[in-house]
Order: C-alpha cells, then structure tokens, then sequence
C-alpha cells in the first residue's frame, strides 16, 4: 500500500479481493496462510474488519454461483480439446 500513491482506492481494493479469494480457496499465492487487510487499507476504503464480516452472505452466493462457472467452462474446454486435462 505504501507504493500505491496514484490509485490507493483501486490498490485497496485489490487487497480486500485477494483476500476474500485467497479466503475462498481461488487462487495461490505462494504462501500458506491468508493476510488480514491492512489498517490503511481499510480506512482509504471507509470499512471496518466488521463490515467485511457483513459481506459475506452475499459474497458466498456469487462464489458459489462462480464455482459452477468455472466448472461449465472447464468441462466446455475438455469437449473441446480433451489435452486440457
């Protein structure tokens, strides 16, 4: 967040989607555990740790409709050409 001094609001924001990805098993980043966002983060975003907690009602339905996505176009692409595998 330091370096992000000409878009701290699209940088904040990507922070909070890597972690509610990373949280929802999308994605690696190399590392085992999850970060907690960052206090800057947060305030240049004008949410609380509590406000995420909120989110995530709403979040686990688009996840959920998301994995079944990624499914359709995974087995869409093994009709295709079955070396995807």
């Amino acid at each position: 967040m330091e370096k992000a001094r000409h878009f701290p609001k699209e940088t904040a924001l990507v922070q909070i989607s890597d972690i509610v990805v990373r949280l929802r098993g999308f994605g690696y980043a190399g590392d085992s555990g999850v970060p907690e966002p960052q206090e800057k983060t947060l305030k240049i975003l004008g949410l609380t740790a509590e406000d995420l907690n909120s989110f995530w009602p709403i979040w686990e339905s688009k996840f959920y409709e998301l994995r079944f996505f990624t499914e359709e176009m995974r087995e869409a692409m093994l009709e295709e050409d079955p070396s995807h595998q």
